[in-house]
Formats: structure tokens, sequence, C-alpha cells
């Protein structure tokens, strides 16, 4: 569990442990780097191994920083976290350790931190309107991602194709993770895009607009394939930000109290409603 706290500024080599009465450890990032665990962990009967509390702050603010996004790659061995100041972590799990590898102007979205997937591992995090490419092993930077000219929302990976997404209110870029270099682009003309995900095979790209459209397209070519809508404008509570695909649905979410979820087979869809709002 990454805490949504933080309480001082970078200045040691190390960070301060502290053991809850839950049995799960605390870990306060006043480093740069460091150990992860003192000793074994425990899982608590919460299911909480370790909970990490940020102690970065600006200059100019007395509260801390917040957490403002996180990831895990695919095997769950490391994890990311970003905060408001643009301090990104890299917590190496299995070994039992931690950096700081970044320190950019401002911290990304929400969606705009993860993992390639692919070897050798890489973290992408959005940064305004580029997105930094970090080597996860040598905490090195591999490129820096330029083409959007609005502040870059989220960031979507298809590992087996080697492509990965990045999305802003006006364009969504496909580049090749290999070389790095742009692949295709989509332009938003009718409506802001709020979102971008692909298929688990990464044959399908979804696009999520602001006006509650979703847009499939054949990756990499970019081949229009269909588009999915439901109609719903009369409810308020139907507000999507984000998109997931699998290879039977689209479920799109939000702030709210229900999700729209169509079948692939049939691009029929439905308004889901959940017993508390997201």
């Amino acid at each position: 569990k990454v805490a949504q706290d933080a309480l001082g500024s970078d200045d040691g080599v190390d960070s301060r442990m502290a053991k809850r009465g839950d049995g799960a450890f605390e870990r306060r990032l006043d480093g740069s780097r460091g150990h992860v665990w003192e000793e074994r962990p425990r899982v608590t009967h919460e299911g909480v191994i370790l909970r990490v509390f940020n102690r970065q702050r600006r200059s100019n603010e007395t509260s801390p920083s917040e957490f403002v996004a996180v990831a895990f790659n695919h095997n769950g061995q490391l994890c990311a976290a970003a905060d408001k100041c643009g301090y990104v972590y890299l917590f190496h799990l299995r070994l039992n350790r931690f950096a700081l590898v970044s320190r950019e102007a401002t911290g990304p979205a929400a969606r705009g931190l993860c993992f390639t997937g692919c070897t050798p591992e890489e973290l992408l995090y959005a940064s305004r309107c580029a997105v930094q490419v970090l080597d996860a092993e040598t905490h090195r930077p591999s490129a820096t991602l330029h083409g959007h000219r609005l502040e870059v929302q989220s960031i979507a990976i298809a590992a087996s194709r080697c492509l990965a997404a990045t999305q802003s209110m006006d364009l969504i870029i496909l580049w090749s993770m290999q070389r790095w270099v742009k692949v295709r682009s989509l332009q938003a003309f009718s409506s802001p895009l709020q979102g971008v995900a692909f298929s688990p095979q990464g044959d399908l790209c979804g696009v999520l607009f602001r006006s509650s459209r979703v847009a499939l397209w054949r990756a990499p070519s970019l081949e229009f394939d269909r588009e999915l809508s439901l109609e719903h404008a009369d409810r308020a509570d139907v507000r999507l930000t984000c998109l997931a695909i699998s290879e039977q649905h689209v479920v799109a979410g939000g702030c709210g109290d229900a999700l729209l979820i169509w079948d692939l087979s049939t691009s029929a869809g439905r308004v889901a409603d959940l017993p508390r709002p997201v």
C-alpha cells in the first residue's frame, strides 16, 4: 500500500522504518536510496505488507507532497511511485531496495506511469508534454518521447507487440518500443480524448472520448475497427475517465455510480450500476 502522505525532505541515504501495531512496516522516504524492509515482512489481516510515506515537499509549501501515480511491472517484482513534485521512486521488492530515479518539474497524471514489460525492463512516466523512458535496472534515461502539445494524461503498453501509446486531450501517438520511434498518430477533432488502452494481445487499441464514445482501432496499422456508444446522456453519474479491454469485453469507468460494458462479439453494451461511487 502506497500512502498518499508526506513529511519532509530528501536529505539522507536511507529512510526511517517503523512497525505499526498491526505488524506492517512503514517506510518514510527521506533518502534517495535504501532498504525497503529491515527484516522479513509480515502480512496483516487486511493484507497490508508495507506502508510507504513520502517526505518530499515543495520549498514554498508546508503540506507534504502526495503520491499521484503508482505502477507494478508484469511479475510484481518492481513497483514505481511518483509524487506531485515530480519525484519518481523505484522499488525493487525482491532485492529489498529502493531508489529515487528521477526529479522532474511536475508529477505525472495518475495513468501516466507504467512499465514496458519487455527485456530490458523500462519505466515510462509522463512529464508535462513529454514522456521519459528509464532503464529499470541501471536507472539511466533511455529516451525522451516528444510530439504532444498538451499534457500527457495516460500511457498504455502492448508488450507482445512492442508498442506503447501516449495520450493527451488532442492526440494519441503510437510508438515502437524497439527504437522508440513514432509509428502512427490519431488526432481528436470532435471531442477531447480521455484515455487509451490495448487489448491483452495488443491487436486492438481503444480510445475513450469525453463524449463517452469508445473507438477501436487495429494495431499497429491504426485501421478503424468500430465505434462503441450507449444512450446514457441523461445520467449525470456516468462520467468516464478510464478504459480497459479484455479479449471479450470493453469496460469504461470513472467517477460515478456506473460502468459501461460492451461485448466485443456483438458490440452490444450495457450500464452496470455500482453499489457505491468510484
